[in-house]
């Protein structure tokens, strides 16, 4: 068989320091504190330990696969409730699935387009989770930006909380477009649309800075 992946024995080991170990050291650091986000390594711990089985065999066969069925499902959730067409979900979660870089169809060297997202989706338990994870929060901010109504801001916390603690770089992203979409309501004095924006980063920042600052 192939090696394993550099990036999936960080993971890994991480893991590993998450099942046996608190307070939490990095691993490839004696004595020095772990900072990085975990959530996403919860469900293969919580498995390994329920079926007193190594963790590698959650983590890294049976767990990768789930999340990629997640990210789909979510991905064609996001786009029929967004686009209010299924067919815009179905594209989403194709192109994101399935999608390849296209240099090749233009003669050039594998990675000319330096694309990562695959290497994230298919090989990083972090990334993945928090795109599932985005999905979700996307189509509860659709919901409360549509509606006003208090359960899908509450959605927008948690899932807030959540991604932040699956991986830290996806709220600062969320957090400046909506802060755009607020500024922009501003400029246009719509002031139903400035308050639910405001309100929904205001919501969203709080939530998400405890596990991203």
């Amino acid at each position: 068989g192939e090696p394993i992946p550099f990036d999936l024995l960080f993971h890994a080991g991480t893991a590993g320091e998450l099942r046996h170990r608190w307070p939490l050291e990095d691993p490839r650091v004696a004595g020095v504190p772990l900072h990085y986000h975990l959530l996403s390594y919860a469900l293969p711990i919580e498995a390994a330990d329920r079926a007193g089985a190594p963790l590698l065999d959650p983590l890294l066969a049976l767990a990768p696969p789930l999340w990629v069925a997640l990210l789909g499902l979510q991905l064609a959730n996001a786009g029929r409730v967004l686009f209010r067409d299924g067919r815009a979900g179905a594209i989403g979660a194709g192109v994101a699935l399935f999608h390849t870089d296209p240099g090749a169809f233009l003669g050039l060297s594998p990675g000319a387009f330096n694309s990562h997202l695959a290497t994230g989706i298919f090989g990083s338990p972090t990334t993945v989770c928090g795109l599932v994870l985005l999905a979700g929060l996307a189509i509860s901010l659709e919901g409360w930006l549509e509606r006003g109504d208090a359960r899908h801001l509450a959605a927008c916390g948690l899932l807030a909380l959540a991604a932040s603690g699956a991986k830290t770089t996806v709220m600062p992203v969320v957090l400046g477009g909506l802060a755009l979409a607020a500024g922009h309501a501003l400029a246009l004095r719509r002031p139903v649309g400035l308050r639910r924006w405001a309100v929904a980063l205001a919501v969203t920042a709080l939530c998400a800075a405890p596990l991203t600052l």
